[in-house]
């Protein structure tokens, strides 16, 4: 069985006087055997998308990617390679990667111990504890890992399932989301912000949603941390309740079977 790896969370502020909370879970990587660090989103459906971007019509050549135990090759210019060639990959992030990279096997992460692991096939076939979760392909490469929620007791809903989302409990995706889980509830200890989404600026709403949610059959909550940013660019191929993150996770073991389209909560 492979062993675990560390992984490392990087805390931070969503706004000005707020405190530090784990927002990003950042993956030790090689890219071509260059030491790196990348984002781990399970929001991104592709296996590796480079933060510096170059030209649309800029040379490329393949590079190999490697985590986990896993190699993957990946296109990219001199614009994505930058960290690399200027020794600054250590420093700064040169990638994010998605669930593309990881869909051949299970992905689990140890949020309690800050590692995780990747094995081969459908780790979850056949276990007790295992949910039921479905990997959908909207377009392009890869998928997103979709999950079922309940809000205040209504009718069960499908919600992606996003490990870049760290900082949040459930996010409304849309202003039609939004007023679906807060159903008009005032929020409770509101808060305003803006944030930033690849590169973006949004303005943002946050704070304790007073309803019940479901997420799964594990977590079972009297009220939510939920969130509404405008201009959210992610748009969904089907109706969904929300994007759900890793707030109401935290502490536990999270583990997610592309291939048997299962996922589990488990304690540490």
């Amino acid at each position: 069985m492979p062993v675990f790896l560390p992984f490392f969370f990087v805390d931070h502020a969503l706004h000005e006087g707020a405190p530090k909370v784990p927002a990003a879970i950042v993956l030790p990587v090689k890219v071509d055997g260059v030491d790196c660090y990348a984002q781990l989103d399970t929001g991104a459906p592709g296996a590796v998308i480079w933060h510096s971007k170059g030209k649309a019509d800029a040379p490329r050549k393949e590079v190999t990617v490697e985590l986990a135990g896993l190699r993957r090759t990946a296109s990219a210019d001199a614009a994505n390679l930058a960290l690399l060639e200027q020794g600054r990959c250590a420093s700064e992030l040169v990638a994010t990667i998605g669930n593309e990279f990881f869909e051949q096997g299970t992905l689990e992460l140890d949020l309690a111990g800050s590692r995780y692991r990747w094995q081969q096939g459908a780790v979850l076939q056949g276990a007790p504890d295992a949910q039921a979760m479905r990997y959908v392909r909207w377009s392009g490469p890869g998928g997103h890992p979709l999950v079922t929620v309940r809000v205040a007791g209504g009718a069960p809903q499908a919600a992606l399932l996003d490990t870049g989302s760290a900082a949040f409990g459930i996010n409304a995706h849309s202003a039609q989301a939004w007023a679906g889980l807060t159903g008009g509830a005032a929020l409770l200890r509101e808060q305003r912000f803006q944030a930033n989404s690849w590169g973006m600026p949004m303005q943002c709403v946050m704070g304790t949603v007073p309803r019940s949610l479901e997420i799964g059959e594990r977590i079972k909550l009297p009220a939510f941390l939920g969130a509404y940013c405008e201009g959210l660019g992610f748009q969904p191929g089907e109706p969904l309740a929300g994007v759900v993150g890793l707030h109401h996770m935290l502490g536990k073991v999270l583990v997610i079977d592309y291939v048997s389209q299962r996922w589990a909560l488990r304690q540490p």
